[in-house]
């Protein structure tokens, strides 16, 4: 969450999640060099994938049918080694990963 004060400065805070049984959701390989998958169960149904970069910025957002696959492959290997957040927002509720991106 980016935090703007009244004067223009700003901090950022995070990442948050809001229960939905993340243990259900599994982020895996972590850390990856190219792609990670998003695994979920069925009854996730529509969900909303965002992968954001440290600072909160979004560098991606896709829709995915959780019914119709229960993985979700994520290519990274355009993104440079850091850390990203992948924000799952399901009918269940959301929840926020980090992963590691290597070389």
């Amino acid at each position: 969450i980016k935090q703007l004060d009244k004067n223009g400065s700003y901090h950022f805070y995070g990442p948050f999640a809001i229960p939905c049984n993340s243990e259900r959701v599994i982020i895996y390989p972590n850390p990856t060099t190219e792609q990670t998958s998003i695994i979920c169960p069925e009854n996730y149904g529509e969900t909303t994938i965002t992968i954001c970069d440290f600072k909160g910025n979004v560098l991606s957002e896709t829709q995915h049918d959780f019914r119709s696959s229960s993985m979700e492959l994520i290519n990274l290997s355009d993104y440079v080694a850091g850390i990203y957040m992948i924000k799952v927002i399901t009918n269940k509720g959301a929840t926020v990963h980090q992963v590691i991106k290597n070389n």
